[in-house]
């Protein structure tokens, strides 16, 4: 019993290290290639300043280069050994040429405003089926769990199905959120919704204050 508790120790404290490891390596990339890091996780609708860009450079390497330390003390590394790859990481990080990020105008015509508000509501509505698609999934569990309950019979091959096709909503929700949270201002090319994404569509942008389904770059009805 003590061989199997101590084994089981083993492997909580491999997964807890290898999930470290991962949750470091995205902040030592946040660290080294901030200014491209923030344009792909903000899909460039975000305009970032210098000096923004450096104040998260300087999270990520206390971030990334400190749990990284931190990750081979915890594997029995000397810290003179320890030290070397974080101090590898501040060295590459330092290098960068940081560059403020500005987002790209998109053509200013009465024909690219109304292909915009066009594509905000196919995400919009992409969104909801998804949202819709995973509740009927939902629902299939509670069925197929009440009908195994009150039967006895065990759908053994329901379940697995039901639950890729929740991993498959989830991951549909999550990319289509994203998208419609990043959506673009026809205006100024900025995400209509501002850096945090508020759950509803703005009355106006929250940087350029376009008002909400205007479909004219003149500004006239």
């Amino acid at each position: 019993m003590t061989h199997f508790a101590a084994y089981d120790d083993h492997i909580g404290k491999l997964g807890a290290i290898s999930a470290g490891a991962v949750v470091y390596l995205i902040w030592i990339w946040l660290a080294v290639r901030t200014t491209n890091a923030l344009r792909i996780l903000t899909s460039q609708t975000i305009p970032f300043s210098i000096r923004a860009i450096w104040i998260t450079k300087i999270i990520a390497i206390v971030v990334g280069a400190g749990g990284l330390f931190g990750l081979l003390r915890e594997l029995k590394f000397p810290w003179y050994l320890a030290v070397l790859p974080p101090g590898v990481v501040i060295f590459f990080a330092l290098r960068e040429q940081v560059m403020g990020i500005v987002s790209p105008v998109p053509p200013q015509t009465a024909f690219a405003y109304r292909f915009s508000w066009e594509e905000y509501r196919h995400l919009h509505t992409n969104v909801r089926r998804w949202w819709a698609a995973l509740g009927i999934v939902i629902l299939g569990m509670v069925v197929v769990g009440v009908v195994n309950i009150l039967s006895g019979r065990q759908l053994q091959m329901v379940f697995p199905i039901l639950a890729i096709a929740f991993i498959a909503c989830w991951a549909g929700i999550s990319f289509t959120q994203f998208k419609l949270f990043r959506w673009r201002c026809p205006r100024c090319g900025n995400s209509f919704r501002g850096f945090w994404g508020r759950p509803f569509l703005p009355r106006k942008c929250c940087y350029c204050d376009l008002p909400r389904w205007q479909d004219n770059p003149s500004g006239k009805a």
